[in-house]
């Protein structure tokens, strides 16, 4: 994606583009904490308790079935919207070097 962002601007924001890549990771984590607790009180857990059968079907739920969810939602996008292969990112990193050089000579 930096080297795509370069290759279509001309203006080298590498540093930032590769810094936010983090972002998405620490919102997943927030949001993650967050449904886990929310679900786990949803579904009624109470510290000391004997699990039911609907609260063990709850629990895998929302600590298995919500996140595979996701993983498939995730991995439809980057399937079907991810359009960049490898020869593109290549040749991108390629034009990028030739400009690079072109500009310091």
């Amino acid at each position: 994606a930096a080297e795509y962002g370069l290759y279509m601007t001309g203006k080298d924001n590498r540093t930032v583009a590769m810094s936010m890549n983090n972002i998405p990771i620490k919102v997943g984590f927030a949001l993650g904490g967050a449904i886990g607790t929310y679900g786990l009180s949803i579904i009624g857990y109470t510290a000391g308790m004997t699990p039911t059968p609907e609260f063990v079907n709850g629990f895998m739920w929302i600590f298995g079935g919500i996140p595979a969810a996701f993983y498939l939602l995730a991995s439809l996008i980057m399937f079907f919207g991810y359009k960049i292969t490898d020869e593109d990112a290549a040749m991108y990193a390629r034009e990028n070097a030739a400009r690079m050089a072109a500009q310091r000579a």
